[in-house]
């Protein structure tokens, strides 16, 4: 069984760090990633209006047309009826004749308006199919092309795990800010999000698989974070011409006071003899 130091050294070797060179182009591969987006994106750009709403819309119509040619009928019926029980011998009263002519006019109507009732629902069916036929189309589509979402997708994500480890090879070389401040976020935040998935799933064995394109994330996050740190411990060439030529060491007066010195006093003027009679 290997000890700690071991395992370390293990996993420093499995994750060489990489070269930055200056002929190295990053953004080919964006430009390729993002024409196969735009491909994809111009197809699906492509997609038949829905129109889930109208097919809704249209079958309450023919529901509504459908009941219109019922209710004709039953008062055709009716009437139709009303016609049977009035014509013959039993129309020789003044009060028959009367309502054997009022059941033949409304049946009249009543035709009429079954005639009517038909015709519009025939038109709505009509209507109602076009727009089921319309919907059928978009579900076809969606059908046919709903990988191109999980596509694009998928290349973003790819996209950014090549940023991630272009800004990674450079701040390995010592020039974490090649690709400017925000690509160096971004490949960060990128680092920081493959880290916590390999936190929140179980690997087999107790290993970590390695990500296409980054290698180990938490040793990338790691290189990376130690390339920011010693490049904001040393000003760039740029950032010391901005701020010019160092101050040049000419000492400073010093503040601190001289000791107090009492002035000279002038020696006392001699005494005059004393003369003794």
């Amino acid at each position: 069984m290997s000890s700690t130091s071991e395992q370390i050294a293990a996993a420093l070797a499995r994750a060489q760090p990489k070269t930055f060179a200056a002929t190295d182009d990053p953004h080919r591969y964006e430009q390729t990633v993002g024409a196969e987006q735009a491909a994809h994106r111009a197809r699906l750009a492509r997609r038949p209006t829905d129109v889930t709403r109208e097919v809704l819309h249209a079958e309450t119509v023919v529901a509504a047309r459908q009941a219109d040619l019922d209710s004709a009928r039953d008062r055709l019926a009716h009437w139709q009826d009303q016609q049977h029980a009035t014509a013959g011998l039993r129309a020789f009263t003044p009060s028959r004749r009367q309502a054997q002519r009022t059941a033949q006019q409304r049946v009249e109507h009543a035709t009429v308006a079954v005639a009517r009732a038909e015709h519009d629902l025939a038109a709505a069916q009509r209507q109602h199919d076009q727009l089921t036929g319309r919907q059928a189309a978009v579900v076809a589509f969606d059908a046919a092309n709903a990988w191109r979402h999980q596509r694009i997708d998928t290349l973003e994500q790819r996209l950014a795990d090549h940023w991630a480890d272009a800004v990674v090879a450079a701040a390995r070389d010592g020039h974490p800010i090649a690709y400017g401040p925000t690509r160096l976020r971004a490949a960060r935040r990128t680092l920081l999000q493959h880290v916590d998935t390999l936190n929140t799933t179980p690997s087999a064995g107790g290993t970590q698989a390695p990500v296409a394109g980054i290698g180990d994330p938490l040793r990338s996050l790691s290189d990376l974070d130690q390339a920011i740190t010693e490049a904001a411990h040393r000003p760039t060439p740029a950032l010391a011409e901005r701020l010019g030529p160092a101050p040049s060491a000419a000492p400073r007066p010093s503040r601190v006071q001289p000791a107090y010195r009492s002035p000279a006093r002038e020696p006392p003027a001699p005494m005059p003899p004393v003369i003794s009679m």
